[in-house]
C-alpha cells in the first residue's frame, strides 16, 4: 500500500480529517484501484454547482455507499442535479435518497463473490451514462465539503424503508413480548479484514442466552452457524428472504436495537437512525478513529472495541451486560 494512502489513513483514525482527506487521494496510486476517467472534471468543492449536474459513484463496498451516500442531498442543496450510481444491490434502497435525481445500478455481477480472484465486471463508460457536468466518487466527498470532526454530516435517519415492504416484513416477524435485536456476525470473507472483524455465530451466546428475541440480518450462514441455529427458538434467520438490502432496511425498521460486527448491515442500520451497537476489532477501520464508544458518522451507534488483539470474549460479555441494563441504558 502506498505510504502516502497510509498516512492519510492513520491521520483518518486519529480523527486528523483535515489532513487525512487529502492523503485519501492516494488511494488511486494501489494498482488495484479502478479510477474512472471522464471527459468531465472531477468536482473537488471548487466550481460552483448551480445549474450543473455531478455523477456520484460508488468505488468500494456496500458499506462504504451506505456511509457517503449521505452527500449526495449536499450537493443537492448546493444546485446540482444528483446523478447516484451505486452497487445494483442497493439501487432500489438508494432511490429514495433525498436530493437524487436519478439513481443508477451498476451490473449486479461486480459484487459476487466470484469476480474476487479474477477480473471484475468493467464499470460504465462516459458514453454510456447520462450526460453530466462533473463526476465525483463518493469517497472523495469529505475532502470536497472539508468534512472536519464537528462538520461530519450526521443528520439520520437519511436512508429509509420502503413502506410496503416495512408492512410485508413486520408482519412476516409477527408479535413480539420482549425486544426485538437483529444481529450480524460475519461479512464478506474476501474482505482483507474479514478475519479480524467476523466472529463464529457460538460466540454469541452469551447474548442469544438472554431472555430477548433476535433476528439474524445474514443473508448466507455456514453450515456450522445453520447447525446451531437450528437448536436456538429466540433466534429467527431469514436468509434467502432478503432479497436485496431493501428488504434488510425493512426488516431493521421493525427491530428495537442492532448487535452488528463492522459490516454493511452497520452503516444501514446508522444510517437509518436504529440504535445499533458495532463490535470491532482491536484495529478498526479508519472511519471508527480510536478509543471512543461514539461516533460522528451514525449518533444512534454505540461502539464496543477489543481490547487485545483478538479477544472478542471481554467484547460480548460488554455487550452482555449492556443487555441485561438496555434499554434503560442504551
Amino acid at each position: 500500500m502506498p505510504a502516502r494512502l497510509n498516512l492519510g489513513l492513520t491521520r483518518l483514525l486519529r480523527g486528523d480529517f483535515h489532513r487525512g482527506w487529502r492523503d485519501y487521494e492516494f488511494r488511486w496510486s494501489n494498482p488495484r484501484a479502478e479510477r474512472r476517467e471522464f471527459r468531465a472534471p472531477l468536482w473537488l468543492g471548487e466550481e460552483s454547482l448551480v445549474g450543473k449536474t455531478i455523477l456520484l459513484y460508488a468505488e468500494q463496498g456496500f458499506g462504504d455507499t451506505i456511509q457517503f451516500a449521505r452527500y449526495a442531498p449536499l450537493a443537492a442543496e448546493r444546485g446540482a442535479k444528483v446523478i447516484l450510481e451505486v452497487q445494483a444491490e442497493l439501487k432500489t434502497l438508494m432511490s429514495r435518497t433525498a436530493g437524487v435525481a436519478a439513481i443508477l445500478g451498476q451490473a449486479e455481477e461486480r459484487t459476487q463473490e466470484s469476480r474476487i480472484d479474477g477480473e471484475p465486471v468493467p464499470l460504465a463508460r462516459e458514453q454510456d451514462l447520462p450526460p453530466f457536468d462533473y463526476h465525483c466518487p463518493l469517497l472523495s466527498l469529505p475532502l470536497a465539503f472539508k468534512t472536519d470532526l464537528d462538520t461530519v454530516p450526521a443528520g439520520i435517519p437519511y436512508l429509509g424503508a420502503d413502506p410496503e415492504r416495512a408492512h410485508i416484513w413486520r408482519a412476516r416477524l409477527g408479535q413480539r413480548r420482549s425486544p426485538l435485536i437483529g444481529l450480524a456476525w460475519s461479512g464478506n470473507p474476501f474482505h482483507w479484514q474479514d478475519r479480524n472483524r467476523s466472529i463464529a455465530l457460538n460466540c454469541l451466546a452469551p447474548l442469544l442466552s438472554q431472555p430477548l428475541s433476535f433476528v439474524s440480518l445474514q443473508k448466507a450462514v455456514s453450515e456450522t452457524d445453520a447447525r446451531l441455529m437450528a437448536g436456538l427458538p429466540n433466534l429467527m434467520h431469514l436468509g434467502d428472504e432478503l432479497a436485496d438490502f431493501d428488504d434488510t432496511a425493512a426488516v431493521i425498521d421493525s427491530l428495537d436495537l442492532v448487535v452488528t460486527i463492522d459490516t454493511a448491515v452497520a452503516h444501514l442500520a446508522g444510517a437509518m437512525g436504529k440504535p445499533t451497537w458495532i463490535l470491532l476489532p482491536h484495529a478498526p477501520e479508519w472511519r471508527w478513529m480510536l478509543d471512543r464508544e461514539d461516533t460522528p458518522w451514525y449518533p444512534t451507534a454505540r461502539l464496543f472495541r477489543q481490547k487485545r488483539l483478538g479477544d472478542w470474549e471481554s467484547v460480548i460479555e460488554r455487550v452482555r451486560a449492556s443487555l441485561s441494563a438496555w434499554p434503560h441504558a442504551a
